[in-house]
């Protein structure tokens, strides 16, 4: 009878330490995982200084404010060689009406960049602050 308690005893240290591996091994690999994220979410270079974070919209008077145009007359007029909005991946059609934001010149459907605009003072392409006097 004391062989089947040692069996026993012995089976239920095996699994714990079993067990204390796999959580062991999970945790560290939780470690890497959050330290590989973080180093790829950088996207400066040391020594250069961090980009600037828009926490802010842009109120609706200067929305009105930036330059509006049909497509067709973007295409003649500005050179645009977009053929869509990159915000709702919409192709452009030549009736279509695009705001232009001032500080890089890209160019999106009205609805589309205004309502990025509200909750974002940034250009969706290029991140370019777009509030005045950036």
């Amino acid at each position: 009878m004391g062989s089947g308690m040692e069996h026993k005893n012995a089976l239920g240290y095996g699994l714990v330490i079993c067990l204390a591996a796999v959580v062991t091994g999970y945790m560290w690999y939780v470690f890497w995982f959050l330290q590989r994220r973080v180093a790829t979410n950088v996207q400066f270079r040391p020594g250069q200084a961090a980009p600037p974070v828009a926490e802010a919209g842009i109120d609706e008077a200067t929305l009105k404010c930036y330059p509006k145009m049909a497509y067709s007359q973007a295409k003649l007029e500005q050179g645009t060689t977009a053929t869509c909005c990159s915000i709702c991946l919409g192709d452009y059609r030549d009736t279509d009406v695009l705001q232009m934001l001032p500080q890089c010149g890209h160019q999106f459907h009205v609805d589309c960049i205004n309502r990025w605009l509200r909750s974002h003072a940034s250009c969706p392409n290029c991140r370019s602050l777009q509030a005045p006097g950036s």
